[in-house]
């Protein structure tokens, strides 16, 4: 038997796509293959985009997919109590779904105005979140204005880094917020 020769070929690893094309291996490729693809939420650019507070943006995931576990908690002690917990009156009656279906609409668009509103919508619901749990488990309070004070800071901080380009609207944002 003859042994063929094999040096003027190489070898090449060769990857089947989902689309059955194909290709030349790499992990990136097989990962896109194997890894489950689900639709795309609305919210997502509400949550996740470049200049996100990440543990704001975490939180906001989580509640926007119900699965803090507070909520959970607060059911069966809604049920047990006979009556709901709130932070403030009124909040049992606002839509939450028109609420987010409302600040998405904004936040695909790419002005600092958005950023803002986007960062503000993240820090409320985390430091409302944080309160709340303060509240139950702890026994501690703060009064909505000592709350306003600490979103306002994190959101001023996180500003303070976001470089933008400089436009009258910028001018108004870097005076509104005290950037200067």
């Amino acid at each position: 038997m003859q042994i063929p020769d094999l040096s003027n070929t190489s070898d090449q690893l060769q990857w089947h796509g989902r689309d059955g094309t194909v290709q030349n291996f790499s992990v990136s490729q097989v990962y896109e293959a194997i890894r489950p693809v689900g639709n795309t939420v609305y919210w997502f650019e509400l949550v996740w985009y470049s200049n996100c507070i990440p543990r704001h943006a975490f939180v906001l995931w989580l509640l926007l997919k119900q699965k803090l576990k507070t909520q959970d908690k607060f059911k069966v002690w809604e049920i047990r109590q006979g009556q709901a917990l709130h932070l403030a009156p009124g909040l049992q009656n606002l839509e939450w779904s028109l609420v987010v279906m409302d600040i998405t609409g904004l936040s695909v668009k790419k002005s600092a105005s958005v950023l803002v509103a986007k960062l503000l919508f993240a820090a409320a619901v985390y430091f409302i979140w944080q309160e709340r749990n303060a509240r139950l488990f702890n026994s501690k309070r703060r009064s909505a204005k000592e709350l306003f004070r600490v979103i306002y800071a994190y959101v001023r901080l996180k500003l303070l880094s976001v470089r933008f380009k400089e436009s009258h609207q910028i001018n108004f944002l870097r005076i509104a917020w005290k950037l200067e």
